[in-house]
C-alpha cells in the first residue's frame, strides 16, 4: 500500500512539473505586442509626399489605442492621417486627431464588441518633404487598450527614421 501511494506521488509531482514548465514556455515566448513605424525608413526627394504605416503586432483584444508621434516639422509638413483597416476590421469606430506642433491620434471601436486580435495597421500617414534633412519618426506616450480588462496592453514601440535629399 505504502509503495502504491509513493508511485502515485511520484506521478502527480511528475505531471504537475510537466505542467508547470509548459505553462512557463507558453507565457515567456509569447511575443510582446508592438506598434511600430512601416517602412522604419524612408528616403525621399525634395517636393515629394510619402507615406508612413503606424501598425500593431501581437496584439489580443485590442478596444481602442492612443499615440504622438514627433518628426522635424522644418523638413516635413504632415499631410493627412488615415484611420487603417485594423480597428475597423470589428466593427464601428470613432478616429480622431490633432497636430497642434506633433500629431495626437486617438482610436477605439464603438459599442459593446469584443477587441480585435493579431497584427494590422492601425493608422496611415502622409507626409510632404520640404527641404533637405534627416531624423526621427518617434512614437510616443502610446496606450493599446484591452476590451475585456479595461487596462492597458503592455507593449513595445519601434520609431521610423526619414532621410530627405535633394
Amino acid at each position: 500500500m505504502k509503495r502504491r501511494t509513493a508511485i502515485i506521488i511520484a506521478i502527480a509531482t511528475i505531471v504537475v512539473v510537466v505542467i508547470g514548465f509548459v505553462v512557463f514556455y507558453v507565457f515567456m515566448n509569447r511575443p510582446t505586442p508592438s506598434v511600430y513605424v512601416n517602412p522604419q525608413t524612408v528616403n525621399e526627394a525634395v517636393g515629394q509626399n510619402f507615406i508612413v504605416d503606424i501598425a500593431v503586432s501581437n496584439v489580443k483584444d485590442l478596444y481602442g489605442w492612443q499615440l504622438w508621434l514627433y518628426w522635424n516639422t522644418t523638413v516635413l509638413d504632415f499631410v493627412n492621417a488615415t484611420e487603417g483597416a485594423f480597428l475597423k476590421s470589428r466593427g464601428e469606430t470613432f478616429f480622431s486627431g490633432s497636430t497642434a506642433g506633433n500629431l495626437t491620434l486617438y482610436c477605439a471601436l464603438l459599442g459593446n464588441v469584443s477587441g480585435v486580435d493579431g497584427s494590422g495597421i492601425l493608422v496611415t500617414v502622409e507626409f510632404h518633404a520640404k527641404t533637405v534633412g534627416n531624423g526621427p519618426l518617434h512614437i510616443y506616450d502610446t496606450t493599446l487598450a484591452s476590451f475585456s480588462s479595461e487596462e492597458p496592453i503592455t507593449h513595445n514601440t519601434r520609431d521610423g527614421y526619414f532621410v530627405v535629399t535633394s
